[in-house]
């Protein structure tokens, strides 16, 4: 028995990596990657709350201008990589897209998500992410 001397186990295995922006963990589910995209979307949303969306007097074709160049850049980084995610860690990206489109817009609660993106002929999370992994594989030859 040593007096004095503390000893601490530090585990050199972590279940997550960053590299080049992407979080990866060992299994490869985009669990934790598309966690801290939505945490980020949401500080960038809250930062444009008062810029826009409650500002009456920007047209909706400046709002949309926004989300595209602002907050649909930080989703979309990445997508061509997400072929096996689960399609419950896509969905968190989808419902902060339909939150982000209808706060823009000031949509009222009857007008369904399928319509607003129709209307504005957005594509949802799913589509884009298959139309990035399509591009990309299709590059790669």
């Amino acid at each position: 028995m040593s007096r004095g001397i503390l000893t601490l186990s530090i585990s050199l295995s972590s279940s997550t990596v960053k590299h080049l922006g992407l979080t990866l963990d060992s299994r490869l589910t985009w669990a934790p990657h598309l966690k801290t995209k939505r945490l980020n979307l949401n500080c960038r949303l809250r930062l444009l709350k008062t810029f826009c969306i409650k500002n009456k007097y920007t047209h909706n074709k400046t709002k949309l201008l926004i989300y595209k160049s602002l907050i649909k850049l930080i989703w979309t980084y990445g997508t061509h990589l997400w072929d096996n995610a689960k399609k419950s860690n896509i969905n968190k990206i989808q419902t902060f897209q339909n939150i982000a489109l209808r706060k823009l817009l000031n949509a009222p609660p009857y007008v369904s998500n399928h319509s607003i993106h129709q209307d504005l002929r957005i594509k949802t999370v799913q589509d884009e992410a298959k139309l990035y992994y399509k591009r990309f594989h299709s590059n790669l030859t």
